[in-house]
C-alpha cells in the first residue's frame, strides 16, 4: 500500500479522515471504555465478595464452637496409599458437650487416624457437627481471586475485540484502497488524459 493510502485523503482541497480512520478511533475509544468500565467492575466486585465473606466469618465464629472428639473407628481414607494426597473419611465421633453432655455424631476426618484418637471438629448451637468456621483470610482469597478471574475475562474479551477490529478495519482499509486506487490509476498511468498526472493530495 503507498504512503498516499494511508494518509487521510482530499476532496474538495480539504483533506478528511478516511471510514476506516473514524472507524478506528471510534473502537479504540470503546476499548478504553470498556478497560476501565473492567476494571471498575472487577474492583467492586472483589470488594463485594470481600465484605460478604467477612460478615459470614463473624456470622460463623459466632455461632460454631470447637470441641474435641474421640474417634470411635479408624479413618481409612480411600486412595491415600496411592496417591498420598490428604483426603478425608466419614467416621463416628463422640464428644462432650458445654453442658457436659455425651454427644455422637459422624464427622468428616482427614488422614488417617486411629480409633481413640482425638479431633478438632465444630458444631453448632444444636450440636450438629458443622465445617470449620470461613477466616478472613479466606474471605480476602476469594475477592483476591474473584478480581482475578474478572480481570482475566476483561483481557480475554479486549483481545478477541482487538482481534475482529483489527480484521474489520483491515477489510475497510483495502476497500477504501482499492477503490481510491481505481480513481487514481488510470491519470497516475496515462491511461486517460495521455500523460501520467499528479496524484491528488500529493506535492
Amino acid at each position: 500500500m503507498s504512503a498516499s493510502a494511508d494518509r487521510p485523503h482530499r476532496r474538495g482541497g480539504a483533506f478528511r479522515p478516511r471510514r476506516s480512520d473514524r472507524a478506528e478511533q471510534v473502537l479504540w475509544w470503546a476499548a478504553a471504555v470498556l478497560t476501565l468500565a473492567g476494571i471498575l467492575f472487577s474492583v467492586a466486585a472483589g470488594m463485594a465478595a470481600h465484605a460478604d465473606g467477612v460478615s459470614r466469618s463473624a456470622r460463623e465464629s459466632a455461632t460454631r464452637t470447637p470441641v474435641d472428639a474421640v474417634l470411635l473407628e479408624e479413618t481409612v481414607p480411600a486412595g491415600s496409599a496411592r496417591s498420598g494426597l490428604r483426603t478425608t473419611t466419614r467416621v463416628p465421633v463422640r464428644w462432650i458437650g458445654p453442658d457436659r453432655v455425651e454427644h455422637t455424631a459422624t464427622a468428616l476426618v482427614p488422614g488417617r487416624h486411629q480409633a481413640g484418637a482425638t479431633m478438632r471438629i465444630w458444631v453448632d448451637r444444636d450440636d450438629a457437627v458443622v465445617a470449620e468456621p470461613f477466616t478472613r483470610t479466606e474471605a480476602t482469597a476469594s475477592a483476591v481471586l474473584a478480581v482475578a478471574l474478572l480481570l482475566t475475562g476483561v483481557v480475554v474479551l479486549l483481545a478477541a475485540m482487538r482481534l475482529a477490529t483489527g480484521w474489520y478495519l483491515d477489510v475497510l482499509r483495502r476497500a477504501e484502497w482499492a477503490r481510491e486506487w481505481s480513481e487514481v490509476e488510470p491519470r497516475w498511468s496515462g491511461r486517460v488524459g495521455g500523460t501520467p498526472g499528479p496524484i491528488e493530495g500529493e506535492n
